[in-house]
């Protein structure tokens, strides 16, 4: 594995952390 090849993967995961975290503050801004 290169080194862009791994940082390509860590940036994807780390967008995927931030959505989940988006999508919890969304439902619970929601419910209140």
């Amino acid at each position: 594995m290169n080194r862009q090849m791994i940082i390509e993967l860590w940036f994807m995961a780390v967008l995927r952390l931030e959505a989940k975290v988006l999508n919890k503050r969304s439902m619970l801004n929601t419910r209140i």
